[in-house]
């Protein structure tokens, strides 16, 4: 499934349908639930990040796992979404939006089926002008007391990306892929 490319730039939306079916956990073989942690994405300490792609800017986070309110609380207009800690609704709204960026941090690593990180990819790119992708590389693969690991390094994202943004659309920053959606 291809969905178009973005966004706040040309006004695109997530059709109806597809931001009820992305409002629920999606069908993977492991729950990643367990895997959030209560502390705020490394991603959001980096100061690059926040100038460019996150201060002053519509922003959603696509994974922010169990305990949005860390987040929130230094950046407020952050839209939160994840199907497995948040209310249906908040996933609804986050996906009505249209925004400058998506975040997926710490997100990509607990994924153990490989289309459904093209999917939730291919949100991102729908509904933000630029994703942001930050993993924890645990350095241990397959399934924990707490879910999975793909214990890969950042760089064995890059073909996923690759295939929904396309290559010239896709860089290395600081130990974080930057995707354009346009």
């Amino acid at each position: 499934m291809t969905l178009l490319s973005g966004n706040k730039r040309n006004g695109y939306r997530l059709p109806e349908r597809l931001v009820r079916a992305y409002s629920e956990p999606p069908r993977q073989g492991a729950s990643s639930k367990k895997t959030s942690r209560k502390q705020v994405p490394s991603i959001y300490g980096k100061k690059w990040v926040l100038k460019e792609h996150v201060d002053g800017r519509d922003v959603v986070d696509l994974g922010i796992g169990g305990w949005p309110e860390l987040v929130l609380r230094d950046h407020p207009h952050v839209v939160p979404r994840d199907p497995f800690w948040l209310p249906r609704e908040a996933n609804e709204r986050a996906l009505r939006g249209v925004y400058d960026t998506a975040i997926l941090s710490n997100v990509l690593n607990v994924i153990d089926d490989d289309e459904a990180i093209i999917q939730l990819l291919e949100i991102a790119k729908a509904v933000a002008d630029t994703t942001l992708i930050k993993i924890y590389d645990s350095g241990r693969t397959g399934y924990t007391r707490d879910g999975y690991q793909r214990g890969m390094p950042l760089e064995a994202y890059l073909p996923f990306a690759y295939e929904v943004f396309g290559r010239e659309n896709v860089s290395v920053r600081d130990g974080v892929i930057v995707c354009e959606s346009w």
